[in-house]
């Protein structure tokens, strides 16, 4: 294939057009234009050769003694607009050199030989500029002068091998490694051949060379090498890395798989016999080292040092802190300000490469420990100021801040916090005096601070202290300063600490008053209390009655927050209502000390006198059932000791009664007639079932069945007996009697209401209200005829058709 490339680059040279050549007057150029320019390509090789004008012009002499020659190569021939965009291949070869004398710059030859990239494969065209002394090129490049009048076919293989070839010496692991780039997209059918020898390798010298194979590797996907230089070794080593697939291997080093320069590997490390003393004294701050000298050429002290024994220069914590002549026998280490603890030295001999001993032996000079402690006072070196404070929160957890100042002389210090409740935090013979000693947590350097929660229910008296790990001074090893110093890292004086909360309220009071829809909360004043939170939730269920935190989260509303007063006894909050349309509320009242604390978990409505109270100021519910009636009489206001007649009913009518008062009503009566005289006479002779209210439920309820000893045809009436609490004039309350129909209710009380779902039936449920609105009013006109001249008692009624729902209560 190569041939046939040859072939036909050279049909292609011949048939390009011959280039017109000029000869100007070399004598005169003063372009300094080259000449007599030719080349050859051999065994992968260009060698071009040309000469310097011919002159005895002394100005022109002097300008060739200060010019050089570029080389350009180009796939076609240059041409003027080419010189200066092309990038030379060679620069700054000397016209003349200064050596030269006029006669030998006259006319004087050159040659050089350059090797063609390997995968060349083409027809390249040369050309020699001339960069005069002013930096001015020569941009005419005549054909046959300096520049080759045809192409010259060139043909070089493609590289097969590794590429970027590099090493390294580790005197420490004496360890050589290799790295290189393998080829990508060949295949991985071939061996990678690893070859040391003891000067470079070209292609020249390959097959003469004095090699050794270090090693071969059969995964062609490998891109290092690491050898260990085993027995004792001084020498410089070049390395090669070839691919080898059985048959070939490329030998001619093109791709960068050869070092240029040698490793030098040595393996041998200088050895130090000899004691090591170290002495700090303090009033210099300075450690004295001495040991026995080496009389070694070529080596040098190392001197180490760590806040830890040393076992082997590379330890972990072992710091470099001289290196020295080798014939060095004392030192002495200005210990830096702010060194605080105890530290041991050691010192190696290392040759010029750096090869030391690996591990110290009792016949090596280190060490014992030394203390040093280049601190004025030692009390420097403890966290200072340190200040303790609860802090106020109505969070549930409570905080508490610990703060402090940081040591400046201390690096990536730890500060550790401790607690005792039994007194100030003290050492004797460095161990803590106190049993209840706690550790409580800690904190960087820098952040200054800490904040830690209390346990809950505490009240108590407690003292802190702060000690301090960290790295002193140049050491590279945390060393744990526990000492105690009174008043500086720990507190000699107490920080109260209280998480317990203030008693809950005992005698909360609720007054409703009607006339301007408020509710008026009284309660006494408790110690510690600092401030005063008033809670309330609306439409509260009688039956389930809210437990647990009280918070906005579980349907709970803040009506006020104040402060307490000095000297006062008793406290009030009144709560006005624009929407008297809720049914129930509960009303809860708790204190909040100095440090926040408060107890807001309710377990029972009486730990905190809750008052349950209808809303609905305007509607004092009464609910009445029967089996063959469905009526509702509303829209009254009572006074105190007011009677109320709901009705009148054959015998056999099931009633059932369900009464909601307030805090205002201190008595409700109910009573049923029989055989206790006509009309005239219920209130006075009728026998009364009385209701004590509940202050804590205020629900009020009752049940009667007319006796079967009733007479076919009597009436039986039920009257509502209200006494007002103390007098106090009218209650805005209204009542409201439903009458439900076609139920079976044995106890009376609430059931579930149907509903007529024809016309017809709402005409006939019409008409029975009708009769039966006429007869109640008959009835309590007598009534009121009757008892109004004695008790004083207005008695009025308005009868109208009201919707219901099946629990009884009004429909919104």
């Amino acid at each position: 294939m190569h041939n046939t490339s040859k072939t036909l680059l050279v049909l292609m040279m011949l048939l390009l057009p011959l280039l017109p050549v000029v000869h100007a007057d070399e004598s005169t150029d003063n372009t300094l234009e080259a000449r007599g320019i030719s080349a050859s390509f051999t065994n992968e090789f260009v060698e071009l050769s040309w000469r310097n004008i011919i002159t005895s012009d002394v100005m022109l002499l002097d300008n060739m003694h200060q010019s050089t020659y570029e080389i350009l190569r180009h796939i076609q021939p240059i041409t003027l607009d080419m010189v200066d965009s092309l990038q030379p291949i060679i620069s700054n070869i000397e016209v003349c050199s200064l050596t030269d004398n006029n006669s030998i710059c006259s006319g004087k030859n050159h040659s050089l030989t350059w090797a063609s990239p390997e995968g060349t494969d083409g027809v390249f065209h040369y050309g020699v500029v001339t960069v005069l002394p002013d930096g001015s090129r020569t941009t005419t490049l005549t054909p046959g002068l300096s520049q080759l009048s045809s192409g010259l076919v060139e043909l070089v293989a493609t590289h097969w091998g590794p590429t970027n070839l590099q090493g390294s010496y580790d005197a420490n692991s004496k360890t050589t490694t290799l790295i290189w780039d393998n080829l990508v997209g060949s295949d991985n059918n071939y061996q990678i051949w690893i070859w040391r020898h003891s000067e470079e390798a070209t292609r020249n010298n390959w097959s003469s060379l004095n090699k050794t194979s270090s090693a071969v590797i059969f995964d062609a996907s490998i891109d290092s090498w690491t050898g260990t230089i085993g027995g004792e070794v001084e020498r410089d080593a070049w390395y090669s890395v070839i691919y080898d697939n059985g048959t070939y291997s490329d030998t001619r080093l093109l791709g960068g798989n050869t070092l240029a320069t040698a490793i030098y590997e040595d393996n041998i490390a200088p050895e130090l016999r000899s004691e090591l003393t170290a002495i700090f004294h303090i009033d210099s701050g300075i450690t004295q080292l001495n040991w026995d000298g080496a009389n070694i050429e070529n080596t040098s002290i190392n001197i180490r040092r760590s806040s830890i024994p040393i076992d082997s220069p590379s330890s972990a914590g072992v710091a470099h802190i001289a290196n020295l002549e080798g014939s060095t026998t004392s030192f002495e280490y200005v210990v830096p300000f702010g060194e605080f603890g105890n530290f041991w030295y050691a010192v190696t001999l290392a040759d010029e490469i750096g090869n030391e001993i690996d591990d110290f032996l009792p016949h090596h000079p280190i060490s014992e420990g030394v203390f040093e402690n280049t601190i004025a006072e030692e009390s420097l070196t403890v966290a200072s100021n340190i200040q303790v404070e609860q802090l106020m929160s109505i969070e549930q957890t409570k905080m508490i801040e610990i703060s402090w100042a940081d040591s400046e002389i201390i690096a990536n210090a730890t500060y550790h916090i401790w607690r005792s409740s039994m007194g100030e935090i003290l050492q004797v013979n460095g161990d803590f005096i106190h049993e209840d000693l706690e550790y409580i947590g800690n904190a960087t350097s820098g952040t200054s601070s800490i904040i830690l929660p209390l346990v809950e229910e505490i009240d108590r008296d407690s003292w802190y202290a702060i000690t301090v790990e960290g790295l002193f001074g140049d050491s590279l090893t945390t060393y744990t300063h526990e000492t105690i110093y009174s008043g500086i890292n720990s507190m000699n004086y107490s920080i109260h600490e209280d998480t317990t909360p203030p008693p809950s309220v005992l005698d909360l009071q609720a007054t409703v008053n009607g006339s301007d829809d408020s509710v008026e909360l009284q309660w006494s004043s408790i110690d510690d209390v600092k401030q005063w939170q008033v809670w309330y939730s609306n439409n509260i269920s009688l039956s389930q009655i809210p437990v647990g935190e009280i918070s906005e989260e579980n349907g709970w509303f803040l009506h006020e927050q104040f402060n307490s007063t000095n000297g006062q006894s008793e406290y009030e909050s009144e709560i006005y209502y624009s929407n008297t349309s809720s049914i129930y509320s509960i009303f809860a009242v708790f204190g909040i000390d100095e440090y926040g604390n408060y107890k807001s978990n309710i377990s029972s409505p009486e730990m905190y006198k809750v008052k349950f109270l209808d809303f609905e100021i305007s509607n004092l519910s009464i609910n009445v059932q029967i089996t063959s009636l469905s009526m509702t009489i509303s829209e009254r206001e009572l006074s105190s000791g007011d009677t109320i007649v709901l009705g009148a009913w054959e015998q056999g009518t099931e009633v059932g009664m369900l009464i909601y008062g307030l805090e205002n009503l201190s008595q409700i009566s109910i009573s049923y007639k029989t055989e206790c005289g006509d009309v005239s006479e219920i209130v006075t002779q009728c026998q009364w079932e009385e209701l004590t209210p509940n202050p804590a439920i205020w629900h009020f309820s009752a049940s009667h069945s007319l006796p079967s000893t009733d007479f076919i045809g009597s009436e039986t009436m039920y009257i509502l007996y209200m006494d007002h609490n103390q007098n106090q004039g009218l209650v805005g309350l209204s009542y409201t009697v439903f009458v439900s129909a076609n139920q079976e209710n044995e106890g009376g009380g609430n059931s579930e209401i149907d509903t007529p779902s024809t016309q017809s039936t709402t005409q006939d449920m019409t008409g029975l209200m009708v009769i039966l609105v006429i007869v109640g009013l008959l009835a309590a006109i007598r009534i009121i005829n009757k008892i109004e001249p004695e008790n004083n008692l207005a008695l009025s009624q308005t009868i109208t058709p009201f919707p219901h729902q099946a629990d009884g209560t009004e429909e919104e």
